[in-house]
């Protein structure tokens, strides 16, 4: 609720499991999806990077979710960012990939390769965030999300785990 004060949305990113998302399965979702249209923007759809490149099949189910026109995010956990190569960067709202992919690349070099990424407007998401201190360079790199274990003192958990980097 504090987000929503401040013109945040809160958002729901659930991972898919793209070689099962059969066509029974697409059916019963675009059905809940009707049916809970309030629902549809808050909802973002992960799809794991290796599911795209290594099953052909999975780019057609891929297509039915962008037809639904549902927020997407592309999690990539490579450690490297060849994967990416292959995939269509206007499908997904929101790229979300490791620190260590991040912090380990020059700043010409990251740039680069996440252009094509940032021209259509995706968000990027930095996860395993191991230490505060990493922090401080996420900003200048672009960065818009954060996730880690260590970035909040302990206590409960808040029911997201999404930092967003203000710029």
């Amino acid at each position: 609720m504090e987000l929503a004060s401040r013109g945040h949305t809160e958002r729901l990113l659930v991972p898919l499991d793209l070689p099962s998302f059969d066509e029974a399965l697409q059916g019963w979702f675009g059905k809940e999806l009707t049916r809970r249209a309030e629902f549809k923007e808050r909802l973002v759809i992960e799809i794991d990077a290796e599911t795209l490149s290594d099953d052909p099949a999975s780019q057609s189910r891929l297509a039915a979710l962008v037809a639904q026109r549902l927020p997407l995010a592309l999690h990539d956990a490579s450690g490297s960012l060849t994967r990416l190569d292959g995939i269509n960067a206007r499908d997904f709202r929101y790229l979300r990939l490791p620190a260590a992919t991040i912090l380990g690349l020059k700043r010409s070099a990251l740039s680069t390769v996440l252009g094509a990424w940032r021209r259509p407007g995706c968000a990027l998401i930095v996860d395993q965030l191991t230490s505060p201190t990493q922090l401080a360079g996420l900003r200048e790199l672009g960065v818009d999300y954060v996730m880690g274990e260590d970035l909040v003192a302990a206590g409960p958990r808040p029911d997201y785990e999404f930092v967003y980097v203000a710029h």
